[in-house]
């Protein structure tokens, strides 16, 4: 090859992702000559492959494919949610010596710098080879306590049995005895390697794998899966970390070889990435809910009544816009029959295609707050767009106006806490307060009036603003009312109107909104008891209190859909605001530290069995 060293590094992916945006990368579908072919991805099966045996191989079946038909200077492999982080500077990593970030996506790749392409191809090719920052097995948990060894470490985790691990010793030892020792001393040490991922030439990589298949091949064709649970079949995968980490043992001892340790990214949620719009362009009309603290149920809700309210001749997109983690399989089952004119799409402001344009100087919690607003951009082929938030239901269709303005729903919550003593509310005195909760918003308008860079200084502009207002305030303000005051500075100043009560409504405590609220609003709210569009409460559950206004409306339209009994159920077991218990927080659901921590609870009720038995 000439010209500058090319990089390319297989990414092993199972399900759609946003990839990160760099074209080093290549992403990999694993097994896919039995899986449904995923966009922009390279199926393994292509070429010659073990793509079949990817469910003993895992990651290994992109690695093989890669050796075998991928022309590089270097080669390197990565997983869908690990990635090397070149940037060079200090984070804080976990036991295993990653960096946990919560989800992948355009934003995060960027604060990471891992869709850096000039800084991965300089990081890569000015060593022979990059590998997992390593770590030592002592003193970290398994289920059975920590080890000392990598061998025992290894079999705490129940993947596999000590025969397994004598059978690839004795398989080195036949067929390539040249890395038997090292195969051996490092099961014997406790410096961990793993997670098979790295870069490095192509003569290492082409000496690697004919080391490892070598092996893993013959293990594969003698070892029994017969009965085994399908993470269990992954062990030739898990025997390739060992194997991988040999290798890079024997180099070392060799001493002419140059190896670079970085550490890796490793990310908790990677939802597939999503455009706005895409998938629906030129429906009649299209709402972006955003019900990123919702419950599934109250989900099914919201959609069993837009369902209802639809004309039958009235075509409409909604774009359900979720957490990373979020059941949208569970709403699919209990949805009921919809009508052929409502298409319906679930998305996640992360892995959105288009916000790391935006992304500039501003933090999740910026894009978060300023999203509404950034449709005309995150929506290029739509002329038109209704936005809502929080727990809805669609009362009617008198939302679905063919008016092209662009108007926002009234905020009572700000209006009613402005008001309130100590938050120096007379600096932010205003007859009428916007809010997001609902917005009807002329897309070409906007586009004409904006770009998208300017709507980004426009919205950095409101708020330092509305912060230096906040400075002399003699009580702490809390962010989302912070952020509300800085949307509804936007929304006026951008010259939305004031969406009429009868047309959208929030479900405040009557009592308290009447005493905050002025006059005109307090009357106008309390009067507004069959609104179009309804949103219920800044948590997003609906509150059942007596003295809310519009819960009966809610729980009219609950009560037909599939999940109204689960709905009752949180209703009256309420979940901390965060959606997320203590437990939770401590041991995250599917996390290493919730598997210790059951297996050595399941370990303490046995002992105490044994003990109360004797």
């Amino acid at each position: 090859m000439s010209g500058s060293p090319t990089v390319k590094i297989a990414v092993s992916c199972h399900k759609p992702i946003s990839c990160p945006a760099s074209e080093v990368y290549l992403p990999v579908q694993l097994g896919a000559g039995k899986a449904a072919p995923i966009d922009g991805m390279q199926p393994d099966d292509q070429g010659e492959n073990i793509s079949d045996w990817n469910y003993s191989f895992s990651e290994m079946t992109a690695q093989y494919w890669a050796w075998k038909n991928l022309d590089a200077d270097y080669i390197g492999l990565c997983h869908y949610r690990r990635y090397f982080c070149f940037d060079g500077l200090s984070h804080q990593k976990n036991d295993h010596a990653q960096i946990e970030i919560p989800c992948l996506s355009q934003m995060s790749a960027s604060e990471y710098r891992i869709d850096d392409t000039e800084l991965i191809v300089g990081a890569a090719t000015a060593h022979d080879m990059v590998i997992p920052e390593r770590w030592s097995v002592r003193g970290v948990p398994t289920p059975l306590g920590p080890q000392a060894t990598i061998r025992d470490h290894m079999l705490a985790y129940g993947l596999m049995d000590a025969s397994a691990l004598d059978t690839l010793v004795e398989i080195c030892r036949n067929r390539q005895p040249d890395y038997a020792p090292y195969v051996e001393a490092y099961l014997n040490g406790h410096v961990y390697q793993g997670y098979n991922c790295f870069i490095m030439k192509r003569a290492l990589f082409d000496r690697m794998c004919a080391f490892e298949f070598d092996v893993l091949i013959p293990f594969h064709e003698q070892f029994d899966y017969a009965n085994l649970t399908g993470t269990k079949k992954r062990i030739a995968g898990y025997l390739g970390e060992i194997l991988i980490s040999a290798f890079t043992l024997k180099l070392e001892d060799e001493g002419a070889i140059d190896i670079v340790e970085h550490p890796l990214t490793f990310f908790e949620d990677t939802p597939k990435p999503a455009s706005l719009g895409e998938a629906t362009h030129g429906t009649a009309a299209h709402f972006v809910w955003n019900a990123a603290n919702v419950s599934p149920y109250a989900v099914v809700a919201g959609i069993d009544s837009l369902a209802r309210a639809l004309p039958a001749a009235k075509a409409c997109a909604l774009t359900v816009v979720v957490p990373p983690k979020f059941d949208a399989a569970k709403v699919t089952r209990l949805m009921g029959a919809l009508p052929e004119s409502l298409i319906v799409e679930f998305a996640t402001w992360p892995a959105i295609t288009g916000l790391a344009d935006m992304r500039e100087d501003l933090d999740a919690d910026d894009l978060e707050c300023l999203a509404p607003l950034l449709l005309p951009w995150l929506m290029p082929d739509e002329a038109h767009a209704f936005w809502g938030e929080g727990a809805l239901v669609f009362a009617n269709s008198t939302w679905l106006s063919d008016d092209r303005k662009s108007c926002a729903g009234q905020n009572v919550f700000l209006q009613r806490e402005l008001n309130r003593p100590g938050l120096a509310g007379e600096r932010f005195r205003s007859e009428t307060q916007l809010g997001t909760f609902f917005l009807s918003i002329d897309l070409d308008a906007l586009r004409c009036e904006l770009s998208c860079a300017d709507m980004v200084a426009f919205f950095k502009s409101a708020k330092a603003a509305v912060e230096r207002k906040l400075a002399g305030s003699s009580v702490p303000v809390e962010p989302h009312v912070l952020w509300q005051l800085v949307q509804a500075r936007m929304l006026g100043e951008l010259g939305f109107a004031a969406a009429p009560f009868t047309l959208a409504s929030q479900g405040l405590d009557i009592a308290d909104t009447r005493q905050w609220a002025n006059a005109d609003t307090g009357r106008n709210w309390a009067e507004a008891d069959d609104p179009a569009l309804a949103s219920f409460g800044a948590d997003g559950m609906p509150d059942v209190q007596c003295d809310m206004q519009h819960s009966p409306l809610f729980w009219q339209n609950a009560r037909a859909s599939a999940a109204y009994e689960a709905l009752v159920a949180e209703a009256t077991n309420p979940q901390p605001h965060d959606g997320a218990s203590l437990r939770d927080k401590l041991l995250p659901h599917n996390s290493k530290r919730r598997q210790i921590a059951r297996a050595l609870a399941a370990t303490a009720k046995s002992t105490l069995r044994s003990v109360g038995g004797n």
